[in-house]
């Protein structure tokens, strides 16, 4: 029989910080949901400290880890998968989009969002009312009403907390027949049950089962312990000259700028037909207008040193252009145009081929990281902290959006 073996993981470190009475959920799961398969309770340490959980907080995540791996995989190494692997392996199975370079606290609120919107697109309007009165909404029109839930969960960790919690209670109760017993505070207030949208495969799957819920769990428990996470793994930071980006219409399209520093990022964008160069704050870059959907920022990397790629003569290029315009055309003189013009300081009346995000990480390759391969991680980086725009100073907070 196996015993469980913890494998390091950068992303599940901070649980060792959880009290005993958070951890608790974990050891009731495996042991209602899982009975016939954990290994848990066998291991002689649990044993020994049961229910001081803290003394063997590594078992719980490596159980965790088994639950996420391939058994046959998990007998060939030794150990089960890592924390990224389990979130990702969940999100496919919820047919969730997300980017697999983001960071791990992103693509859970990713994962939140878009598992919360199965159930809100579905939602009757009184409903809807009542979700909008418990969490403080302020719109019900469907478009604002999952624009704003997505910014919430992005931005605001009271209603991050109070949402996950409220998923998770769902969960429990519409789910597993004895209920998952989670030591999770509802803030001192009673909040509108939501009926959660669940597939069969949620239901009927053994390890889906505990990995499902595991996640939900460790992205409540990660914004609440956030200190305590950002010890263990990378923050980025934009660079003066760094090339960023941001989402564009729910993902579907890319925008892209040059961080000049102090919060600030110069971008070409469409305004009446025509392209203006201007610069913009870390808010506006995300939030400006209707189709700026994004809730974060993104930063090019290099892929294997993960060192910030930036070159001081790219922010000179575009500081040049301020107040320039242009005919603006999405297809063939746009925002990534602009920036690739800046990085090889072209004319900027010319057009080029390059319109494509795709075009763009290939000219940061070529260009400023010597044709090595390049990453775009998300940043550590708050851009709701730039809503007032008389604030110059850039005060980074530790915290991942």
């Amino acid at each position: 029989m196996r015993k469980l073996t913890y494998r390091y993981d950068d992303g599940l470190e901070f649980l060792q910080y959880c009290t005993n009475d958070e951890l608790n959920f974990f050891v009731e799961l495996y042991k209602n949901e899982a009975k016939t398969t954990e290994r848990l309770t066998s291991e002689q340490k649990y044993k020994k400290y049961y229910p001081n959980h803290q003394e063997y907080w590594e078992l719980l995540v490596a159980e965790l880890q088994y639950f996420g791996g391939n058994t046959l995989s998990n007998i060939t190494r030794g150990t089960g998968v890592l924390y990224k692997e389990i979130l990702q392996d969940v999100c496919l199975k919820e047919y969730i989009n997300f980017d697999e370079n983001a960071d791990i606290a992103q693509i859970e609120k990713v994962f939140i969002y878009e598992y919360l919107n199965k159930t809100i697109v579905n939602m009757k309007k009184d409903e809807k009312i009542l979700l909008k009165k418990s969490f403080s909404l302020s719109d019900i029109d469907e478009v604002k009403f999952l624009n704003e839930v997505k910014k919430n969960i992005f931005s605001n960790d009271v209603f991050f907390q109070n949402i996950s919690t409220n998923i998770l209670n769902s969960l429990g109760k519409n789910i597993f027949k004895q209920g998952i017993k989670v030591a999770v505070p509802l803030m001192g207030k009673q909040f509108a049950p939501i009926g959660i949208f669940f597939t069969a495969k949620d239901i009927t799957d053994p390890a889906f089962r505990i990995t499902l819920p595991s996640v939900i769990y460790i992205s409540y428990l990660r914004n609440k312990y956030r200190k305590y996470d950002l010890k263990y793994r990378h923050r980025f930071y934009p660079k003066i000259g760094s090339i960023v980006r941001t989402d564009l219409v729910g993902g579907v399209i890319d925008h892209s700028g040059i961080y000049i520093g102090e919060g600030k990022i110069i971008e070409i964008t469409e305004k009446d037909g025509k392209g203006c160069v201007e610069v913009i704050d870390l808010y506006d870059f995300t939030y400006g207008t209707s189709i700026r959907t994004g809730v974060s920022i993104y930063v090019a990397i290099d892929k294997l040193s993960k060192e910030i790629i930036f070159d001081n003569k790219v922010k000179i290029n575009a500081e040049k252009y301020l107040g320039f315009t242009n005919k603006y055309e999405l297809l063939k003189n746009n925002c990534h145009s602009f920036v690739h013009k800046c990085i090889i300081d072209e004319q900027f009346e010319v057009i080029t081929d390059v319109w494509k995000f795709q075009h763009l990480t290939q000219s940061i390759e070529r260009y400023m990281n010597k044709n090595r391969s390049i990453r775009w991680v998300v940043c550590d980086i708050n851009p709701r902290e730039y809503a007032n725009k008389k604030k110059k100073i850039w005060n980074i907070k530790d915290e991942i959006v």
